[in-house]
């Protein structure tokens, strides 16, 4: 009914909600608040451990029970039939009831050391992780919970048998975000909890069954591994649009999982080489008999407990032991637990067994000890393990029952050792009792006297008793001591992990960098961002369910639940001031100078004190002391973690306070500090933040750092100067192209445009269409010939009206690369002089830039290659002058085309690797790809398929990433082409169906080649009507002037299917007209092949004499420009005809210099299947056996 979830006022009987400490309708104090404090104080009191009570002091001492935002575990329990009950017997019996009820629900709160927010009629309300939080406090919710249910049911037996009265509890928790502070004065701990986490506990205990434990998904998703649950579907939730799953805890589970790791996700061990083969030298030493110490050391998640797994994994000792134990956290205060452990599983005792049968397994365990051992050793474990058994029962207690403990261990593990090789693990060993580690370095003796290796594995906590294991064993035990320390995983290795966890994935480089940022190196730490983003919808598989990728854009994450609760947690065990300079120094950033913490820091005196302490437990290092003091956090989590405590009203206060004491402490250096400057004033909701991300924003800009200049200028346009929009869209929109991502730019300038319109700013709307009309205009996602040349002309109508002739010499420059792109070199060339008029009559020496170098392309179409050498060769000084690294790139990659073209490739591969180390630098993607294609192609006219494929390989995969087309449509003809060479001829089918999602009509003057491209692969799989077919609609729809090397790729294909249709008059037409084009144009790579298919042409029609003085021709072409491609086919088909001819000699001399061709080819193939396939091929067998 949920009676219990509400309070009434004793004063005028309103209904108020059960965190209220006033009235909302009289104002008076409601039951709890301070009536009847004295008395709640003292009831409680005997329910908390004292151990919970110091922390419990402490922590009101020091005030952290002040509002912050907190990660907890809520649990509500109630007692079901209360009111019912009620009705039935006097008041004084039911209030007798209850008080004997609390015992039972109390106490397992305080036992897992929860916080008991409010005690209600027949109710409680406790949090888990407020005020003190644990890593593992959903575990810890549960593990309460089940203890209330079980520890009611005898108490239920006695109410039923004095009062004849029945009732139950049911309890509802859940997990999430809420802020949390105090509202009382006693041991209570009276919390105020607000957020949605609070509510769906609450419903989750409503709707529990009676003697049940209820959970929310959240709490699911981080105890699923540990217990048995039942799902219960999903239940309606007021004010929530969807209903939200609910699980029962059924209990605990006989072999819990890990906690760690994705659900569905694995991943082989990664980057611990060094380690494991550390590790595998102490299991030799086993093997050979000698005895060993290891203490495996790193912080949380760095990857201990998998480690050991692995370890495990290896541990093939014929009839060795091998037994784990693991030190849990609200188990620290249990003497030996961890010895009880490994006991336990040595003589199968379980947990839960009865004493009879725990009591026949000792003796039956101990019998086989001499005499003399077996009785002390049967009286200290039975005052160790036999429930109600007390030590002074047998005599022992204090030191005496240390002493005989330590004793009988000794005897009970060196039997064993002296079994079988033994190793025993003590896993999680920082959360051991002082007692436990105690008794094991008492037995790291037996170390020196038999086969048993114990593997210690802990965190670097240096106040733990688990520290003092490391010292003692490298002090008394060296000759058998290792230490293995775990650091995070390299760069390498940390991409290594997340293309193991999502097999195959194709996450953008920008997403893959920050989960590597974010997570620093930590295996779950990477793990739990993946499932963070997993979780979110950020990551998904495709319909295929093999590959993972990235469905939205992801610019920032947020550290995961679990990892703020192990961090918060770290942070609790910190002095209250400590802490709370913690949290000043996270809202100044990841590092921050020494100046300013103590600037903004109310305990400036105590600051060095507070600093030192947190170095000591690593939580920040001294980053720097010249030019001036400055610390930074050690992990960026940790920050976070930290910064995510503050109430968001605090963060804002704090944050102006960093601002200011920045523009106090560093005058004159608003420039240099705007990044902050800006951070800081926005987050405070200052009116100067806007001007100061304006400043960062260009600073960023200059400097090439695409990201921060985005985000700058995104925060410049939220309340910035009217008169610095234009400049704020403009730089805004070029941001986003310069990271080819050309819609966010193209809704930047539509954005531009409307405020534009608003303003009444013609200057503001021209810089809008002329942005516009240029991504329209450039091989992009968005480009559309009608588009750009629409916007280009509303644009030049605008610029005329303004009278700019700035802008017009821009936008006749776009509509010329328009036109360049669309194969129409002459009109191209035509807006391109048009455009240089202007900026020579201006002086417009940027555009004069542009203009000459993008005119180089349309003259090289139009064979004008004087001038286009002259008018890229002015540019290329003119962008180094100007410093402009992405159009210099641009530059290098047009004189890579040139040199191409030219037959110069090993200066077309220099040009092009410059270029690309550029590119790659400013990560400019479009250049990159552009600079692959001619690298690419260079490599493969040389003859060096091997590095043409990787190269056209990683220009494949970028522009799909991208989503850019028309560089496909020059890629994938090419890499069929040389995969048809090589014999593979799927890998050449592949190569066409990469352009099956390019749309066809937007580059109709480039598809020719790809049908040129697949005739040929038709031909060369012996169908020669397929090849026909595709051959005719090729050269219908090719344009013989403006497509690059579509040309050759037409009537090259034409040629060869028309001799192996027996057409040889037919193929010299094609032949002799690719080879005018190719004079016209200056192009010469594709010479050679032209004058061999010429030669063959001609020797088929009988002209034997033409045919031999060709081939010479294409041999001393192909010799010219070091044609490795085409040299050995030439020097085969020259021994063909010699030898046809009768002139044996000449074939042999010519066939050995054939033989030796394809072989420098054949060597340069790495790739073995390759290197197969081609050597498999007729013309390179005949041509090696020559």
């Amino acid at each position: 009914c949920g009676n219990s979830l509400t309070q009434v006022c004793p004063n005028c009987s309103t209904e108020n909600s059960i965190t209220a400490n006033f009235c909302s309708n009289c104002g008076k104090p409601l039951m709890g608040a301070d009536q009847g404090a004295d008395t709640s104080q003292d009831k409680l009191l005997q329910y908390i451990p004292k151990e919970l009570l110091d922390k419990l002091e402490s922590a009101r001492a020091g005030q952290t029970m002040a509002g912050e935002r907190r990660v907890v575990t809520i649990l509500f329990c109630d007692v079901k039939g209360s009111t019912a009950a009620a009705e039935k017997i006097d008041p004084e019996d039911w209030a007798e009831i209850m008080n004997g009820a609390f015992e039972h629900l109390i106490a397992p709160v305080y036992r897992y050391e929860g916080t008991l927010a409010r005690l209600m009629g027949d109710a409680i309300l406790a949090f888990f992780g407020a005020p003190i939080a644990h890593e593992d406090d959903p575990e810890r919710a549960v593990l309460a919970g089940l203890g209330i249910v079980e520890g009611i049911e005898p108490y239920r037996e006695q109410v039923r048998e004095r009062w004849d009265l029945d009732f139950n509890v049911r309890i509802g928790i859940n997990t999430g975000l809420v802020v949390v502070g105090e509202v009382g004065s006693d041991l209570r701990m009276e919390y105020t909890a607000m957020g949605d986490a609070v509510n769906l506990a609450s419903r989750m205990e409503q709707t529990a069954q009676p003697g049940t434990v209820q959970i929310a998904e959240e709490t699911h998703k981080r105890v699923a591994p540990l217990f048995d649950l039942k799902t219960l579907g999903d239940i309606e939730v007021k004010g929530k649009a969807a209903s939200v799953p609910a699980y029962r805890v059924v209990g605990r589970k006989a072999r819990p999982r890990r906690l760690r790791g994705v659900e569905g996700l694995s991943a082989p061990l990664v980057g611990r080489a060094q380690e494991m083969k550390a590790l595998q030298e102490s299991l030799q030493d086993l093997r050979q008999g000698r005895g060993g110490i290891v203490c495996l050391i790193g912080e949380a998640g760095l990857g201990k407990s998998r480690i050991i797994d692995e370890l495990h994994g290896a541990f093939d000792l014929e009839g060795g032991y091998w037994a784990e134990s693991r030190g849990i956290s609200y188990e620290t205060n249990r003497p030996y637990g961890q010895f009880q452990q490994h006991l336990r599983l040595l003589w199968g005792i379980g947990e839960l067994d009865e004493v009879p049968i725990v009591r026949d397994r000792l003796s039956a365990a101990l019998a086989g000890l001499p005499a003399g051992e077996r009785e002390p050793a049967t009286q200290v474990l039975g005052a160790l393990f036999l429930k109600g058994t007390e030590p002074a029962e047998s005599g022992l207690e204090g030191e005496a029952l240390q002493r005989q403990l330590l004793a009988a261990s000794l005897a009970i593990w060196r039997r064993q050792m002296e079994r079988a090789p033994t190793v025993l693990v003590f896993d999680d060993l920082h959360w051991a009792d002082s007692a436990s580690t105690e008794l094991l370095t008492h037995l790291f003796q037996l170390t020196d006297s038999g086969p048993i290796l114990f593997l210690c594995a802990f965190r670097p906590v240096r106040n733990a008793p688990s520290w003092q294991i490391k010292q003692a064993a490298e002090a008394d035990y060296p000759h058998r001591y290792r230490e293995v320390g775990l650091q995070p995983l390299s760069n390498a290795s940390s991409r290594k992990l997340v293309d193991e966890l999502l097999t195959i994935s194709e996450l953008p480089p920008m997403l893959l960098e920050l989960i590597q940022e974010r997570a620093e190196g930590n295996p779950f730490f990477v793990e739990e961002v993946i499932r963070t983003l997993i979780d979110s919808g950020a990551v998904v598989r495709d319909e295929g369910g093999a590959r993972w990728t990235a469905s939205i854009e992801v610019d920032a994450l947020v550290i995961p639940d679990n990892l703020q609760s192990l961090l918060t947690a770290r942070m609790d065990r910190l002095e209250v001031e400590e802490r709370n300079t913690l949290q000043l120094a996270s809202v100044i950033g990841r590092s921050f100078y020494y100046r300013v913490l103590q600037a903004i820091s109310g305990a400036a005196d105590d600051l060095d004190r507070h600093l030192s302490a947190l170095q000591r437990v690593e939580l920040i290092l001294e980053a720097a002391r010249e030019p001036e003091l400055e610390y930074a956090f050690r992990h960026a989590l940790t920050q976070e973690a930290a910064y995510r405590s503050i109430l968001r009203k605090e963060r804002r206060a704090y944050h102006l306070q960093v601002g200011e004491a920045l523009e106090q402490l560093y005058p004159g250096r608003e420039d240099e500090f705007a990044p902050l400057l800006a951070h800081h004033f926005l987050e405070a909701d200052d009116i100067r933040g806007p001007k100061y991300a304006l400043l960062a924003g260009d600073e960023a800009f200059r400097l090439y750092a695409l990201e921060d200049a985005i985000r700058h200028y995104r925060h410049a346009l939220k309340g910035g100067e009217p008169g610095s929009l234009s400049h704020v869209y403009t730089r805004l929109g070029r941001s986003y192209e310069l990271m080819d991502r050309f819609e966010d730019a193209l809704t930047v300038y539509e954005d531009m445009r409307a405020a534009a319109q608003d303003l009444g700013d013609g200057e503001m709307k021209l810089i809008s269409l002329t942005e516009s009309a240029k991504i329209y205009s450039t091989p992009s996602p968005q480009y559309s010939v009608d588009r750009g040349r629409e916007l280009s002309d509303e644009a030049l109508a605008v610029a005329h009206t303004l009278e700019n002739p700035e802008a017009e010499a821009r936008i006749l420059w776009t509509r010329a690369n328009n036109e360049k792109f669309a194969g129409e070199p002459e009109l191209a060339v035509l807006y391109s002089d048009q455009s240089l008029a202007v900026a020579e009559q201006y002086n417009l020496q940027e555009q004069k830039a542009f203009t000459l170098n993008d005119i180089s392309g349309p003259l090289m179409m139009l064979g004008e290659l004087e001038r286009a050498w002259k008018t890229i060769g002015r540019s290329h000084q003119m962008w180094r002058d100007l410093g402009n690294q992405p159009m210099l790139a641009d530059n290098l990659q047009v004189q890579a085309t040139m040199a191409l073209w030219a037959g110069e490739f090993e200066r077309a591969i220099a040009l092009a690797q410059e270029g690309h180390q550029i590119t790659t630098a400013i990560d400019n993607q479009w250049g990159q790809v552009s600079c692959l294609i001619w690298m690419g192609q260079a490599r493969a006219e040389l003859g060096q398929f091997g590095r043409a494929l990787e190269s056209l390989g990683e220009c494949v995969r970028l522009s799909r990433l991208v989503g850019m087309g028309l560089p496909l449509l020059f890629v994938g003809p090419s890499l069929a082409l040389i995969y048809g060479t090589l014999g593979a001829k799927e890998q050449s089918w592949d190569a066409i169906e990469l352009l099956a999602s390019v749309d066809r009509d937007q580059f109709r003057n480039y598809w020719p080649g790809l049908m040129a491209a697949s005739a040929r692969l038709h031909l060369w799989a012996g169908d020669l009507p397929s090849a026909r077919e595709a051959s005719d609609e090729s050269y219908e729809n090719f344009k013989p002037v403006g497509s690059f090397n579509t040309a050759e790729l037409v009537l090259m294909a034409d040629a060869e299917i028309a001799l192996a249709e027996g057409r040889p008059e037919h193929a010299l037409e094609r032949l002799t007209e690719l080879l005018k084009l190719a004079e016209q144009a200056g192009r010469r790579p594709e010479v050679p092949e032209a004058l061999l298919f010429k030669g063959r042409a001609l020797s088929v029609q009988g002209d034997e004499q033409d045919a031999r003085e060709i081939l010479r021709s294409a041999r001393r072409e192909a010799e010219e420009i070091d044609s490795g491609r085409y040299l050995w086919r030439i020097l085969l088909e020259q021994s063909r005809m010699e030898a046809k001819s009768g002139n044996e000699a000449l074939a042999a001399e010519l066939g050995a210099e054939a033989a030796r061709a394809v072989t420098i080819v054949l060597d340069q193939l790495s790739d073995p299947a390759l290197r197969q396939s081609f050597e498999a091929q007729p013309d390179v067998q005949e041509a090696l056996a020559s």
